[in-house]
């Protein structure tokens, strides 16, 4: 046998013997819980609104497997089955019901009977919206739990389809979809970075979408009274939405003419896709309690996702995300300092986002952010002495004097500002920050490092001191 065809052969058996899975996601909606304060089934999530089943079909599983969730949030970890539910394990040899989420896991692990599937349900009942339940459905691994299990020795072939009604719900997915037979469809390998998903029932959001110049833009605006659906205990919408709807068209036009003009237009992702929702959680573990807002942004490639807060849509948080999908995807591996990581990641992005917002919209946001800072008492030494213990950017819940996420966003960026007024340009300043940020990608990680001696040959020395805390 000649070398092409033991290439061939190898190929083919590597082929065979890859794990492979289906994931089916399905979803409906019903306010039944709502209306009759009972669970109708227990194979129901715990939403009284929206309702997620996850389906794993396997094959190609060998006996020595290691599947488990490659992101564990604090909840499954300490409360068991706070996640998931009803939770069904079927081999060839029989039916099982595991119960929890560890045993469901040890049986998959233990048994290579093909076929098999696993379905649940996914919730998180830890975390309830502050004013309304969520006319909307967030899977995102990067903030919460993981959607799905892999097998963490393998690289397994994942298919996703997405069973979702689209006279329902939108549906918005952290990278690009294809579709079969009309159903949208993912397909990816375990060992990249896990996808996440949102849902958004139709008549809680409205709907526009433009086109600029060969770009595309999709944009979902939370239509929910928030006031009245809080008063009267019960989903309430907008009257009247126009108008209101039409200054955050506006607001969101300006801020990308804005990147458009300092990153280049070329720097813009083809097709933006933004939600305009709320995304304030209070969060309990055991007597503790803590309110969290987040808003995120996710690229790949030319197609870009924002998850923005509806009360921070018209802050400097519609640029800071955006901006996100400006700058070009970084590899992080070859840094292993998280202080070094969110600094290129966040903190540079937050300063660049305060001096173009002031100069496109008129809003003093340094002056704000050092004031919060005296206002809290917020100093460098406790800033060093944070670090010492955790240099992740999080938000505590130990209470906020262990919070970290304020030296990214609030503490480094006034550092930044203050450089820039000392040396007497900060508009030369930023534009010579920008040409550094446009020159990472995949292929280039950032690093302290390189920034000083870029920003040295450019005219600008010594900026290691603001970040040498």
């Amino acid at each position: 046998m000649n070398r092409y065809c033991q290439l061939i052969v190898f190929l083919f058996f590597s082929a065979c013997s890859m794990a492979q899975q289906k994931i089916t996601v399905s979803a409906f909606y019903s306010d039944y819980v709502a209306k009759f304060d009972r669970m109708p089934d227990t194979l129901w999530s715990h939403d009284p609104y929206i309702q997620i089943r996850i389906l794993h079909e396997f094959s190609g599983k060998k006996r020595k497997s290691n599947y488990d969730f490659k992101n564990k949030h604090y909840t499954l970890n300490f409360v068991s089955g706070a996640i998931l539910g009803a939770i069904k394990l079927e081999a060839a040899t029989g039916t099982y019901y595991p119960g929890i989420p560890s045993r469901m896991l040890d049986i998959m692990n233990d048994t290579a009977q093909i076929p098999m599937s696993l379905s649940y349900t996914y919730s998180l009942p830890s975390v309830y919206g502050i004013k309304y339940w969520p006319q909307a459905f967030y899977a995102n691994p990067y903030h919460e739990q993981s959607w799905y299990v892999i097998d963490k020795n393998n690289i397994d072939s994942i298919y996703i389809e997405f069973n979702i009604n689209p006279s329902l719900f939108y549906l918005r997915t952290s990278k690009p979809l294809y579709y079969v037979d009309r159903k949208p469809m993912m397909k990816l390998m375990s060992n990249e970075l896990e996808p996440s998903f949102y849902l958004f029932y139709l008549p809680a959001y409205n709907h526009y979408t433009f086109e600029e110049d060969g770009k595309f833009i999709d944009l979902l605006v939370e239509n929910i009274d928030s006031s009245k659906s809080e008063k009267y205990g019960k989903i309430e919408y907008y009257d009247s939405f126009k108008e209101r709807d039409s200054l955050g068209i506006e607001r969101m036009k300006s801020t990308k003419k804005c990147l458009d003009e300092w990153f280049g237009r070329e720097s813009s992702p083809d097709t933006l896709y933004i939600v305009k929702s709320i995304q304030s959680k209070r969060l309990r573990w055991g007597d503790f309690s803590r309110l969290v807002t987040s808003s995120w942004a996710e690229r790949v490639g030319g197609y870009s996702l924002l998850c923005i807060d509806s009360e921070f849509y018209f802050t400097t948080t519609m640029m800071h995300e955006l901006m996100h999908c400006y700058v070009k995807k970084f590899s992080i591996e070859d840094l292993n300092d998280d202080y070094e990581i969110n600094f290129f990641k966040e903190s540079l992005i937050e300063y660049l986002t305060c001096f173009l917002y002031n100069r496109q919209f008129g809003a003093t946001t340094f002056s704000e952010k050092e004031e919060f800072i005296r206002g809290k008492e917020k100093t460098i030494a406790k800033a060093r002495n944070l670090l010492k213990k955790n240099k992740n950017n999080s938000v505590s819940f130990a209470g906020e004097d262990h919070d970290t996420n304020w030296i990214y966003y609030d503490l480094l960026p006034c550092r930044l500002h203050e450089y820039a007024e000392r040396n007497g340009n900060e508009e030369r300043f930023v534009e010579i920050i920008i040409s550094y940020m446009k020159k990472l990608d995949e292929n280039h990680a950032p690093s302290f490092k390189e920034f000083s001696e870029y920003m040295k040959e450019n005219g600008f020395r010594n900026v290691d001191g603001v970040y040498k805390l």
